[in-house]
């Protein structure tokens, strides 16, 4: 159970979002900073990555790791990530010590000391993240496929950065970025638990009384150019099985067609009883994990077919693929079809909000997207599409000539037409 959210904006144009859930012994504080790679260039590739890093190695109050140790001793946790929209740093602790961990991440995210000699060490540090992401088939075969599909546009770039770029990226660097970017107009704080509205907005508003506005907000990639043929990439590395990764370009989150992309991937591939699960694995036994997704944001977004395979089904799986899309795209979904999805996706927003770490961090997306309401207008969205509108959604962007497809399989591997 919880309150309406309460939502405030300062004098420097930060935005604060409170929710009181009851009964809960616990809150959730997240700083948003609304910079990621999406506004970074071939030049600067990662450095909102690394900065989000640097946050951790300390403040002109709290010398490097202290922060983590200080969460840790409250009983609380502390964590931090970067998106290609956002930057965030958040925690959850037991209620009674809002006040020190809001002050403990004012401090953190607005006076960083951002260190010479911390950002050299560091670097090594996110080096060796990359190199476990390369070691991890799925990740690194979504990667190069957006890559493949993104040539121009910032999802081809991983959010981590790369690597010749990180090599020579200084401490000064880091400083100009955290002016540019951690500013009034580009942050947001969410606090959701076990607190009370009006006294957490004014102690809020108190410790962040000196951020300065800023400019304004970073500026939004050039579109990709439209894509008139299918791209193809062959990878081969030393791997137990075989990986088919397919993206069509789909509009992003604030287009009419958005949330029938969303059940269109809900009725080709969430669940067991979903169109590719149960020919590729129930019947044909072709893979052992098939699965769909839409990523919808701001910028017009993808959707991801994504499978493991046997090496030798590579074919015959992409070829069902596209038998699927032409089918749906032909017959349309069917109403127990829709029913399902809708339900799919009306459990997933809930069980998302079970936690005030999970209402937090839904609240803090959608704000950083535009309005911390879209998410329950995207859910009511949802409810309303007609299976026509699912249907038009696979005619018009699951096309052959809009798709990338990668093959990532062990060397030498054969391949079944």
């Amino acid at each position: 159970m919880g309150s309406d959210v309460v939502r405030e904006v300062l004098p420097s144009g930060l935005r604060v979002l409170v929710q009181e859930v009851y009964p809960a012994s616990v809150v959730s504080v997240a700083f948003w900073i609304g910079i990621g790679s999406l506004h970074e260039t071939d030049g600067n590739a990662g450095i909102s990555h690394f900065l989000e890093h640097m946050l951790f190695k300390g403040s002109a109050a709290r010398p490097s790791g202290t922060l983590t140790r200080e969460i840790h001793a409250l009983g609380g946790y502390v964590n931090a990530f970067t998106s290609f929209e956002s930057t965030c740093l958040w925690c959850v602790v037991p209620s009674r010590h809002l006040e020190t961990v809001l002050e403990a991440l004012a401090e953190t995210v607005l006076h960083p000391l951002l260190e010479d000699l911390e950002a050299e060490r560091e670097i090594g540090v996110i080096l060796d993240e990359m190199r476990m992401r390369q070691d991890r088939p799925e990740a690194w075969c979504t990667q190069q496929l957006l890559r493949l599909a993104y040539p121009r546009h910032p999802y081809g770039r991983p959010v981590i950065g790369l690597e010749s770029v990180l090599r020579s990226m200084t401490a000064s660097q880091l400083r100009a970025h955290h002016r540019a970017h951690y500013v009034g107009r580009n942050m947001a704080v969410v606090v959701v638990g076990d607190v009370q509205a009006a006294p957490t907005l004014e102690r809020i508003g108190d410790l962040l009384a000196t951020v300065t506005p800023g400019q304004a907000l970073p500026s939004r990639p050039e579109p990709e150019s439209p894509q008139e043929a299918l791209r193809r990439l062959d990878l081969e590395q030393d791997l137990s099985s075989a990986h088919l990764q397919m993206l069509f370009p789909v509009p992003g989150l604030f287009s009419p067609e958005a949330p029938a992309c969303d059940l269109l991937a809900s009725v080709l591939g969430e669940g067991r009883s979903s169109r590719l699960c149960r020919r590729l694995r129930e019947r044909e036994g072709l893979v052992s994990r098939v699965g769909c997704s839409a990523f919808l944001e701001r910028e017009p977004g993808f959707f991801l077919v994504d499978c493991t395979l046997p090496p030798e089904n590579l074919k015959a799986v992409e070829a069902g693929i596209f038998e699927e899309l032409e089918a749906l795209g032909r017959e349309g979904p069917t109403a127990r079809e829709m029913q399902k999805a809708r339900n799919r996706a009306e459990s997933t927003f809930v069980f998302n909000q079970e936690t005030v770490e999970g209402i937090a961090r839904t609240l803090g997306h959608f704000e950083m997207l535009g309005d911390h309401t879209l998410a329950q207008l995207h859910v009511r969205r949802l409810a309303a599409v007609r299976s026509e509108e699912v249907l038009a959604a696979c005619r018009d962007h699951l096309r052959t000539e809009r798709c990338s497809v990668v093959h990532y399989r062990p060397p030498g591997a054969r391949t079944v037409s």
